[in-house]
């Protein structure tokens, strides 16, 4: 009970707990104003931070104008800087948050300013003050050579090592160490040149309480070297930076004491160069980084990413237990994109705040251009940018043009947009770096090159021969999702959800150069690249949904089927066999199933994206393009095991030509010679048939080489190819300064379209005009069976075929070209019976359900005759018992040949027989099939005395034909063409390839059918042409 009850309260809590992070994730606004140096007025300065404009005071009477770059302001002459307390957080150490950005200026007694406005110093001896323009009288010029120095350089009282000291009035001299001189003044290093080689100053315990400038003492005393981490990862392994090594320390301790924007600014840059790494000492930049962010309280814009002081290096909130999608679903952009070149809002507008090395905040940077390293026209560069075109952009960089030419800058993207309400806005960029940090960690800052943390020193600096190694970032990817969330903000309306979008992310690969491949000066390889999709879950899970349903309904129609073929073959029990007929069949469904949801979802996208003016569908992203490829090859294959399957059924069936004529009178030797042979039939009539039949074997109901090549010609020529371009331009002509790249599933849905448009078309044309009043060779095969008094007997299966009744109505066909020629006349005046099996029908062609006993006898005459061939061996085939058999008058045939023709005659009269109903313990009945017989392809009654023919459609025999098999052969052209379009990308290799297996499939088809043509109707091969 107790368990229950604190497993209830500890469930409870953890549920309260994960709503209210919900809910401060969902309360925060990521959208900032946009602000630049340029907006601010005389009286602020543009903090870097913050990215805005701040006061520099309440009393303005203590300030000048802020400095030109208003990176700053400025005290009046007489006005030192100093910085004030403020109060800190009960939980935040003493020194934290100490002394803000913003100082104020206090009035010196009796003396001016330093330069550096720092501290008061006395006028030049022999100067005094002038109280009305705050200034020395005379000239406050030194001799030549000299300057006026402000600092004195001064021994210890305990030690041997110097401080520096101000002076009580100004001197001239030379300027001392750790001071350069400029517009004849000595200037203290400010933290933009301090380095541990030229400016660190010794310090001791002593308290310097008139230190002025950055207090490097206290900087120094507050550095520990020995939780510096400097390592770093170039690619597989890590090296030790020089860089890191001397500005890590300093930066965090001035960052951590003065909040000095540059220092924080390059503590930042050393995380980032450091790829955000993270090490268990808590030694490294981003550890030092993230130090300081736990324990500043005050956060800008309430925004908990954001912190006072401190740039916005990642999205903290996102980083533990959420992903990038996670982070997109807070989005709250109030801004509609359009495919309209005269919109607002038709083109991706990003900027980035750009700092240097060491922190200075450098400007606004057009993204647009600067995070494309390949050299390209503007016009080039300004169609990267449309809206919905997807751009994709690789060339080749010489590795020198890199090496130190590109000056190391640091990037924090921001997309710029204006709002309803005519505001301009900026909305923070995810940064992904894609081979560095974890996949789910999501940064603000990235940069395109790095020259500097390979240098030999650590100004920045390298020697002679150049850094050690150098980054870039080899490839760039923007992906932009569009947002069809419907808007929860009050600014919109609840229906309004096309043309919003996900803030871009971008994703960053780098790659690191070696010294050593300097002196090859070798080409480095640079991609840039912009997605734009959409959320596709409900997709994929809808397309899931289908293919499950279907392949379902295909496993039970298979099952179907094959307990139908179980019946047909004369099988009993479910054996190896049945289950391998049942998978068989199966494939060649899956793949009609596969390749029909697959063009079915293409179609869609692609009459769904093309045309649109405010976007609110985008083609499908590269999980949902890779579900397309995969199904779509794994179609390819099994409809390529089916129609194997397929012809291999084809060329083994049983087939055999029963020849009505019979003999019409005897053959005599001599005048008055009462006892001459029996007239022969002639054999050419079933040569003829043979003939046709082997013709009509890969015929077609199209011509699929003017179906591909014409296909080709709409693709190429016509230029449909166009749209599958991934843009939203419906265009046949090359329109703009990019083309931008092909889209799979768009290469699939147009190639598709025209292959059916074509199809039908030549459907249309061969079955109402060409077949009905030019020719038709099926039905044409029909009536040369009736003219030559030949059947054929089909049987495609065990117990189940085909039947074309070709007995002639005239009784023979053996006859000259006037009996025919009248015979003809004859029929056409109707003058004579008709041509059906049954008295007074046309019904010519029929499915057969034969009984066991007819297969039974037809196996028992034929099998003997396996293997032998009536074309005429070069030596005699021993007879039985041994000896050779002689050529006698009677015979001049081989053994195996007579056999042969004895079979051939042996099985004509049985089937004959069969046919005409002679036979005691053979027949069968002419019946329709049951509507759900003929819906199910399948027979419901068994057939084990009689057999049955069921009247057909006149043509059900072209299945054994290619005719008959047209959608399969289709639908295998479709897939063979896009198989090999997805991997070659080019619609002409498809095309010959496509040509070429058509060819082999018709070589095997047309070799095999006459082999076994030959084999089973006992027809000589030879004459089979």
């Amino acid at each position: 009970m107790v368990a229950n009850v604190m497993g209830n309260m500890f469930s409870t809590v953890i549920l309260c707990f994960l709503f209210s992070e919900f809910l401060l994730l969902a309360a925060q606004n990521y959208n900032i104003n946009f602000e630049s140096p340029e907006n601010c007025d005389s009286a602020q300065f543009f903090d870097s931070t913050l990215l805005r404009c701040r006061n520099c005071s309440s009393d303005f009477s203590k300030f000048t104008e802020s400095l030109p770059n208003r990176e700053s302001c400025e005290c009046s002459l007489r006005y030192q800087r100093v910085y004030p307390s403020v109060t800190v957080g009960a939980t935040a150490p003493p020194l934290i948050e100490r002394r803000p950005l913003q100082f104020d200026c206090i009035k010196c007694t009796a003396k001016i300013a330093t330069t550096d406005k720092w501290a008061c110093i006395g006028c030049l001896d022999g100067k005094t003050l002038n109280k009305e323009d705050s200034t020395c009288s005379g000239a406050d010029t030194c001799p030549t050579g000299s300057v006026s120095l402000e600092y004195e350089t001064t021994s210890t009282t305990t030690s041997t090592n110097t401080v520096e000291k101000l002076r009580d009035s100004l001197v001239c001299s030379e300027c001392p160490q750790f001071y350069y001189a400029s517009d004849n003044q000595c200037t203290h290093c400010t933290v933009n040149q301090y380095n541990v080689e030229t400016c660190n100053t010794l310090c001791t315990n002593e308290a310097l309480t008139d230190k002025t400038n950055i207090d490097f003492c206290e900087v120094e005393k507050s550095i520990d070297a020995s939780t510096v981490q400097d390592n770093y990862d170039i690619g597989k392994d890590s090296a030790s930076s020089e860089f890191i090594k001397g500005w890590l320390p300093v930066s965090e301790a001035e960052c951590r004491l003065y909040r000095t924007q540059t220092a924080c600014q390059l503590l930042s840059n050393l995380a980032v160069l450091q790829t955000y790494l993270s090490a268990t000492a808590g030694s490294t930049a981003y550890d030092k980084y993230n130090q300081l962010f736990e324990i500043t309280i005050r956060t800008v814009d309430s925004i908990s990413d954001w912190k006072y002081f401190l740039p916005w290096l990642q999205f903290k909130s996102f980083q533990s237990s959420a992903t990038v999608n996670q982070l997109l679903n807070f989005a709250n952009l109030n801004v509609q994109y359009s495919f309209d070149s005269a919109a607002s809002h038709n083109k991706l507008d990003l900027i980035a705040a750009t700092y240097n090395v060491k922190g200075d905040f450098l400007s606004w940077t057009d993204l647009n251009k600067d995070i494309i390293l390949c050299l390209q026209r503007p016009e080039l560069i300004n169609e990267a940018w449309k809206f919905g075109l997807s751009y994709s952009k690789s060339c080749l960089i010489p590795l020198r043009e890199l090496w130190i030419s590109k000056e190391t800058l640091f990037f924090d993207p921001f997309l710029r947009y204006t709002d309803v309400n005519g505001a301009v806005k900026l909305y923070p960029i995810p940064v992904q770096i894609r081979n560095y940090a974890g996949s789910n960690f999501i940064a603000r800052r990235f940069f395109m090159i790095d020259n500097v943390s390979g240098a030999v020193n650590s100004s920045g600096i390298s020697g002679p021969g150049g850094p050690r190694w150098i980054r870039y970032a080899s490839d760039i990817e923007i992906d932009v999702q569009l947002n069809t969330e419907i808007p929860t903000d009050t600014t919109t309306t609840a229906t309004d959800t096309s043309g919003r979008i996900y803030p871009p992310i971008i994703i960053v690969n780098y790659t690191t150069i070696q010294s050593s491949d300097y002196p090859s000066n070798e080409n480095l390889r640079s991609r840039f690249i912009i997605n734009y999709s959409m959320d596709y879950t409900k997709f994929r899970y809808d397309f899931t949904i289908a293919l499950g349903v279907l392949s379902g309904v295909a496993c039970i129609w298979c099952g179907m089927q094959t307990s139908s073929w179980r019946r047909r073959s004369g099988l009993l029990l479910i054996d190896i066999t049945s289950m391998l007929k049942y998978f068989i069949l199966l494939f060649g469904y899956l793949a009609d199933i596969f390749f029909i949801v697959c063009f079915g979802s293409c179609i869609y996208w692609l009459v769904s994206f093309k045309g649109q003016q405010v976007p609110a569908f985008m083609l499908p992203d590269q999980l949902s393009e890779n579900w397309i490829i995969y199904i779509t090859c794994a179609a390819f294959a099994l409809k390529l095991l089916d129609i194997f399957h397929m012809v291999v059924q084809q060329i083994s069936v049983d087939i055999f030509l029963v020849d009505w004529e019979r003999p019409r009178g005897k053959i005599v030797q001599d005048i008055g010679d009462t006892q001459g042979k029996i007239a022969p039939v002639s054999i050419w009539r079933t040569y003829f048939v043979a003939n046709e039949w082997n013709e009509i074997q890969t015929h077609r109901k199209i011509n699929p080489i003017f179906q591909t090549f014409f296909v080709l010609f709409l693709l190429k020529v016509v230029n449909f190819e166009e749209w599958a371009r991934a843009d939203p331009y419906g265009h046949l002509e090359d329109t703009s300064e990019y083309n931008a790249p092909f889209s799979i599933p768009l290469r699939y849905a147009v190639a598709g379209l025209c292959f059916i448009g074509v199809e039908f078309i030549q459907w249309v044309f061969f079955q109402f005009i060409y077949e009905r009043f030019i020719d038709n060779n099926i039905e044409q095969f029909v009536d040369f069976c009736s003219m030559n008094n030949v059947s054929v007997f089909i049987m495609s299966q065990q117990l189940f075929g085909y039947y074309i009744h070709g007995r002639s109505v005239h009784g023979f066909a053996d006859t000259g070209m006037r009996e025919m020629a009248e015979m003809m006349q004859s029929e056409g005046d109707n003058l004579v019976g008709r041509r059906g099996l049954v008295p007074n029908t046309d019904q010519q062609t029929f499915e057969m359900a034969l009984p066991r006993k007819l297969r039974d006898q037809y196996d028992k005459v034929l099998s003997p005759l396996q293997g032998i061939s009536v074309q005429p061996n070069r030596a005699p085939t021993p007879a039985p018992g041994g000896g050779d058999r002689k050529s006698t008058k009677e015979s001049k045939l081989t053994y195996n040949m007579e056999r042969c023709i004895l079979g051939y005659q042996a099985i004509n009269r049985f089937l004959g027989s069969f046919i005409d109903h002679a036979l005691r313990d053979l027949d069968y009945v002419v019946k329709d099939k049951l509507l759900f017989e003929r819906l199910l392809d399948m027979e419901f009654y068994d057939n084990l005395e009689k057999g049955s023919f069921y009247n057909d459609d006149g043509h059900s025999f072209d299945r054994v034909l290619f005719y008959g098999n047209e959608m399969s052969l289709f639908i295998f052209d479709v897939l063979v063409f896009i198989f090999v379009d997805i991997w070659a990308q080019n619609y002409v290799t498809a095309a010959v390839v496509l040509f070429v297996v058509q060819q082999l499939l018709i070589l095997f088809r047309d070799n095999g059918g006459r082999r076994n043509l030959a084999k089973k109707t006992m027809v000589d091969e030879r004459f089979l042409i």
